[in-house]
């Protein structure tokens, strides 16, 4: 027996795809189709990036300076309500990218004629690690026959 991955919470071997995410399962290798990934949005893609997740955090910070020293100090009302925008839509910015973040992976496929989760994880790298081991499987099947 050939064991294509191995974790700590899937096994992939030429005959079998056995997982605990979602829940403990077995799929037999060569009654799998149609095996694909979940993708993304673009926009929650976008925003758990490193970049987007500084930035609106620090955008944040100083949108309530601004809001909070604006009237005070600059003698405008409308420099505190600019502040109070722009600390809307950083605070959107950052609430997104924790979505994005917690949002979960999934590979999925067609098994015995309905479509089923094979399996699913928030970390990408393991994610493709699966995959990679998956489409392997399924080669070696494919060029056995």
């Amino acid at each position: 027996m050939s064991v294509y991955y191995l974790g700590r919470d899937a096994r992939i071997t030429h005959e079998v795809f056995e997982s605990c995410c979602p829940q403990r399962q077995s799929f037999v290798i060569r009654e799998l189709e149609y095996v694909h990934t979940v993708r993304e949005d673009a926009l929650f893609s976008v925003a758990a990036s490193p970049p987007v997740r500084i930035c609106s955090a620090g955008a944040s910070g100083a949108a309530v300076l601004v809001a909070v020293a604006g009237w005070p100090v600059f003698d405008q009302p409308g420099v505190s309500a600019g502040g109070l925008v722009a600390l809307a839509v950083a605070w959107s910015a950052v609430v997104l990218s924790r979505r994005a973040r917690r949002r979960p992976l999934e590979v999925r496929a067609v098994y015995r004629g309905r479509l089923v989760c094979l399996y699913r994880t928030a970390d990408r790298q393991t994610l493709g690690q699966v995959t990679r081991a998956l489409l392997r499987v399924l080669e070696h099947n494919d060029d056995a026959r």
